[in-house]
């Protein structure tokens, strides 16, 4: 097997353990920027990151983006919707150049036709996939940009309170769903009032959160 899509199945909460077969696959490299999805021609696929990072948006009706994850090597794209002719609501844009991996859906499925453990654990992840944009839509239906900023910090810090930012503060305004003045007005007011202070680029709660963050793509 190519050493890049080894390491990527490896990698693969989903496609760990799968013998792939090279002859019905494709490989791509994007650039960065480049718009990505799971439909070849007439053929829906499903993608696995071999190299690089893709940013998942959702677009609001007034045409607003808000990163919903990103997804790295070994995480997958075009999955939940195997079971169905309908397009995601998402968009995918490369944040680094990548390489990926497309197998064609009809494939896929009559490979967990056969397989009863890797459908358990195509579920497991769907279920997973779920859970998160639950999540993500209870934090982005909170009204304050404050109250917002601060769960945010709160469950991505580490156990000692260090929260580190892989993208620019724009990313972090666009994650949460406010403007980016908000978010420095609401950086500087925490700052203000203790609750956290500069570490380098990172921020540091001054009291360490008792979750640890694993972030779910």
């Amino acid at each position: 097997m190519n050493p890049a899509i080894a390491r990527a199945v490896n990698a693969s909460p989903l496609f760990a353990g799968m013998a792939i077969d090279e002859s019905s696959i494709r490989i791509e490299t994007l650039r960065k920027g480049r718009l990505c999805d799971d439909v070849r021609g007439s053929c829906g696929c499903i993608g696995l990151i071999l190299e690089g990072t893709i940013d998942v948006y959702s677009v609001t009706a007034g045409g607003s983006e808000i990163r919903l994850s990103c997804l790295e090597m070994g995480d997958s794209f075009g999955i939940c919707n195997l079971c169905s002719n309908n397009a995601l609501p998402t968009v995918l844009r490369c944040r680094t150049a990548c390489r990926v991996m497309l197998m064609p859906k009809k494939r896929f499925a009559a490979i967990i036709e056969k397989d009863p453990l890797l459908a358990m654990r195509y579920a497991r992840i769907c279920n997973e996939k779920i859970a998160f944009l639950i999540k993500r839509i209870g934090e982005l239906a909170q009204v304050d940009s404050g109250t917002k900023l601060e769960a945010y910090l709160r469950e991505h810090a580490d156990e000692d309170g260090v929260v580190r930012f892989d993208g620019s503060r724009d990313e972090l305004a666009r994650y949460l769903g406010i403007s980016r003045s908000a978010l420095f007005r609401q950086i500087a007011k925490l700052k203000q009032e203790g609750v956290v202070r500069s570490h380098g680029r990172a921020l540091c709660l001054q009291t360490p959160s008792p979750y640890t963050y694993r972030p779910l793509c």
